[in-house]
């Protein structure tokens, strides 16, 4: 088992060979509207102070899995206020934010936690890095100056995913919105839920370090960030037996505080080229829909809805498809993702059932078209929605089954 699952992993973070120039040119095709200013900049790579890490060791829970070194994070709180020890602990973070790093934060342990589907492929288990908590008091203060920055300059307003201000459930509302309008007008588009296969597990390291350097940030920080996630060796947890070390290429540790922003900013430039593609319609409200779901006079197009690695895309037509097609691909081609159109799933936005949309769904291996006329309601973000009364009641009779159960 062990030697199964470290040539399951080693392959998977082999990174497929991407040309540089590949990587400049879909940026160049993107357009970033705003980069970071000199004083954000400088915000980011500002040398680490004592109070951040006593802040960042305090408020952290107590019983996190301490990493392979066994020290925890109250032991780190009394290390930290040890008078001899203060200018030693600030020389290692500040040496660490310039790259220099204890050898132990590149021996990363893994835990599996099971996900949906057959539990004996290992594609079905999620790998979570328990990265020591030194490195992570060093990653939670980096985390904390990016996320504003992130947020409020960076990264586009239908991406939710793991941002402060912005909430899971804001998705479901505008999905929401957007059907009972769809329904109205008898809208004839559909709607893809994309999967993409290990989307944290994928991420390529050039492409993630140049949109880093193109959206501003200092270069320093980048070199920094590659350094920390990249090149690590990886120990696989097996029922409590380690596999030998796992070469990490690619990919981001999913259990650091700064994976889920650094993954939010390298799927920036896939939402960015739906949302700039002037013949990628998606769904545009009528003036004076009874459901307003914004406040313009001549509402903006809906085109996709992200959280994290979920996107749901929006069609007018089929030939938004092709234009979805050939987005993903190009992206795919430099960043390293995969998507799995078999387990993507489609809906019709107004209900109706159209054998046009279904013909075109199974001709790019699309197997799952939710309409009026199936059995189940289709699921979003953890969230169900019904087109009918059928739908609902069912949807409410599995839930209760759930619970008593």
């Amino acid at each position: 088992m062990k030697s199964f699952a470290w040539h399951f992993y080693t392959d998977l973070h082999k990174a497929d060979h991407v040309e540089p120039g590949d990587v400049e040119a879909y940026l160049d095709a993107v357009t970033f509207e705003k980069a970071l200013t000199a004083d954000e900049q400088q915000s980011l790579i500002d040398p680490i102070t004592l109070d951040e890490l006593l802040q960042k060791a305090y408020r952290s829970i107590k019983a996190t899995a301490p990493g392979s070194d066994g020290l925890a994070y109250p032991f780190l709180s009394l290390l930290f206020q040890m008078t001899r020890l203060k200018e030693l602990v600030l020389r290692l973070y500040n040496d660490a934010l310039k790259g220099i790093f204890p050898s132990s934060w590149h021996d990363l342990r893994m835990r599996l936690l099971p996900k949906k589907g057959l539990l004996t492929l290992l594609k079905n288990w999620r790998p979570i890095c328990l990265l020591g908590c030194d490195g992570k008091v060093f990653t939670r203060p980096l985390a904390h100056r990016m996320a504003p920055i992130i947020l409020g300059r960076i990264i586009n307003p239908f991406q939710s995913g793991f941002l402060q201000q912005r909430f899971i459930c804001g998705n479901g509302l505008a999905l929401s919105m957007v059907l009972e309008e769809a329904r109205a007008i008898h809208h004839k588009g559909a709607d893809i839920l994309l999967d993409k296969e290990k989307a944290y597990d994928r991420v390529n390291t050039n492409y993630l370090c140049v949109v880093l350097r193109r959206l501003g940030f200092p270069a320093s920080l980048v070199s920094c960030v590659k350094s920390l996630f990249f090149g690590n060796n990886m120990y696989i947890n097996v029922n409590g037996y380690f596999t030998s070390a796992v070469k990490q290429e690619r990919g981001i540790q999913q259990g650091n505080p700064l994976s889920p922003l650094l993954f939010d900013v390298a799927l920036e430039p896939f939402l960015l080229s739906i949302l700039q593609d002037t013949c990628f319609h998606g769904f545009k409200a009528s003036n004076g829909a009874s459901a307003d779901i914004v406040s313009s006079p001549d509402p903006p197009a809906v085109k996709c809805l992200a959280y994290a690695d979920d996107v749901c895309v929006l069609l007018r037509d089929e030939l938004n498809l092709y234009r979805l097609q050939q987005h993903m691909a190009k992206y795919a081609a430099v960043s390293n993702a995969k998507f799995n159109e078999d387990k993507s799933e489609a809906f019709s936005l107004s209900g109706s059932r159209s054998p046009a949309w279904e013909h075109v769904f199974e001709e790019i291996n699309i197997h799952t078209y939710y309409h009026q006329g199936t059995v189940a309601a289709f699921q979003y973000l953890g969230l169900y929605f019904a087109y009918n009364h059928a739908q609902r009641a069912q949807t409410e009779k599995m839930l209760l089954n759930s619970v008593k159960n």
